[in-house]
């Protein structure tokens, strides 16, 4: 377990190193809308990321009833859901947010996985 939480926390760190860079490059450009509608995303990215993980380690204590697991599975997918159809709630109607700075930011931990790879894979 110890490896997984050592894993986790560096992505975590690499998300955030990531995002920063991403938000610095919309300022440097003029696309503040970009970049608040990139916060709202990676932010949600962020939660679901960490829901994920904590999923992970509370369905491996779970009883293997196939029942208890249905239910749980669903009741976390669906909060999910609900995370990501707020967000894009938001960023349609609200004209401070870009839907499109919204839809990147929600890749923000697969786009960190994704460089984190590659780099490791180089060195």
């Amino acid at each position: 377990m110890t490896t997984y939480f050592l894993f986790r926390d560096k992505i975590i760190k690499e998300y955030l190193i990531l995002s920063t860079i991403f938000l610095a490059l919309f300022f440097a450009f003029g696309e503040k809308s970009y970049a608040y509608g990139f916060i709202l995303g990676a932010v949600i990215s962020g939660i679901n990321f960490y829901l994920i993980s904590l999923n992970n380690i509370k369905l491996l204590n779970l009883s293997k009833t196939k029942s208890k697991l249905q239910y749980f599975i669903l009741k976390w997918l669906f909060l999910r859901y609900i995370l990501y159809f707020l967000a894009l709630f938001v960023a349609i109607k609200n004209p401070l947010f870009s839907f499109g700075g919204t839809l990147i930011g929600f890749f923000a931990i697969q786009i960190t996985l994704l460089v984190s790879t590659i780099i490791l894979r180089e060195s």
